[in-house]
C-alpha cells in the first residue's frame, strides 16, 4: 500500500512540475549568484533543467552509498554463514567420528 501511495505522489510531483515548466517555458530568469556580484538572466526551462539534473547526481550518489554499503553487510554475512557451515560440517564430522571410536 505505501508503494502505491509513493508512486501516486511521484506522478502527481511530476505532472505538477511539467505544467510548470509548460506555463513558464520562455519566462526569463534572474540568478543572482555569489551575493549579488553577478547576475545571470536565462530561461526557466535551463534553471528546471540544472535543477532536475543536480537532483538526480545526488540521489544517484546516496543510493549508490546506500548500495555500496548494503552490498558489503552482504558480503560480510556471507562470509559469517560460511564460517558457521564449516563449524557445523565439523561438529557433526567429530561427532561421527567420537562414536565410531566408542
Amino acid at each position: 500500500m505505501k508503494k502505491i501511495v509513493k508512486v501516486i505522489l511521484f506522478f502527481l510531483l511530476l505532472v505538477g512540475v511539467v505544467l510548470f515548466v509548460m506555463q513558464n517555458l520562455n519566462e526569463p530568469v534572474d540568478i543572482t549568484l555569489f551575493s549579488g556580484q553577478n547576475v545571470v538572466t536565462t530561461e526557466m526551462i535551463v534553471v528546471v533543467m540544472i535543477a532536475f539534473i543536480t537532483g538526480m547526481l545526488v540521489g544517484m550518489l546516496f543510493t549508490g552509498i546506500q548500495w555500496y554499503k548494503t552490498k558489503k553487510k552482504l558480503r560480510m554475512l556471507a562470509d559469517e554463514y560460511e564460517k558457521m557451515q564449516q563449524e557445523v560440517d565439523l561438529l557433526r564430522n567429530q561427532e561421527i567420528m567420537d562414536f565410531e571410536e566408542e
